[in-house]
């Protein structure tokens, strides 16, 4: 499942490419540069993203256990961007989103379990200049665990799968702002966003958790950081 979410993905940056190229071939070069900025500012954009970042429980813990502050994140796929005027305009993205929480035993930082969760995310987006606010929209994909050597009987691992955890739905704000801006059109940006999830990881608390039953415990919501790079093809060329 995930190998070919992520070969859906590239198939998407690669007909992007090739669409550019196409498109670039068949326009007259521009007499006007700077006619031809300005109209590119307009122009439809689609190509590849890339934000690795840090990713925490930002829900209540149980009762002897500690949550790590921050663990690793990422998300790779692609983006599109599709002007609505100069400065507004709606950006979308499809992601393979990889999201990683821990908890630890209060008593001992020995007794220690990490999570990651698999997300086939859509994000649409509403950008205005350089600044976007939207929404994150996960399907849950997979998950696994990493535990210390300590971890065991009650604090083993919990067992987890797909059909275990939540929908991921988060509000997400931040900033995509361009850094090469190239004279076929295409543009590399580069893209700051931290996203709060509404919705409980899973339905259980995570392990350890000194035997809570809580399923508000030990279980999320997801809070993250994310920063990386974007390279896009200007599909409607001058």
């Amino acid at each position: 499942m995930k190998q070919t979410i992520l070969l859906a993905l590239f198939c998407i940056v690669f007909s992007a490419s090739s669409l550019q190229a196409q498109g670039s071939s068949a326009d007259a070069p521009a007499t006007n540069a700077s006619a031809t900025n300005a109209s590119a500012t307009n122009d439809i954009r689609l190509g590849a993203v890339f934000m690795p970042g840090l990713s925490a429980n930002a829900g209540t813990v149980a009762n002897g256990t500690k949550t790590d502050a921050t663990d690793f994140s990422w998300a790779l796929g692609a983006l599109a961007d599709f002007p609505l005027n100069q400065n507004i305009g709606i950006q979308v993205g499809l992601c393979y989103d990889n999201r990683t929480v821990g908890f630890h035993d209060q008593a001992t930082s020995d007794t220690s379990n990490k999570y990651t969760f698999s997300y086939f995310s859509f994000r649409p987006e509403l950008r205005i200049g350089d600044f976007v606010v939207g929404l994150g929209l996960g399907v849950p994909i997979g998950a696994s665990s990493t535990a210390s050597a300590d971890s065991k009987g009650q604090n083993a691992p919990t067992t987890l799968a797909a059909s275990n955890m939540n929908f991921l739905l988060e509000g997400r704000i931040g900033a995509a702002v361009p850094i090469v801006d190239m004279q076929n059109g295409n543009e590399i940006k580069f893209h700051v966003e931290a996203a709060y999830a509404f919705s409980q990881i899973v339905s259980s608390p995570l392990t350890p958790n000194d035997g809570s039953q809580n399923k508000t415990e030990n279980s999320g919501p997801i809070a993250s950081v994310q920063l990386g790079i974007s390279y896009l093809f200007d599909l409607t060329p001058r």
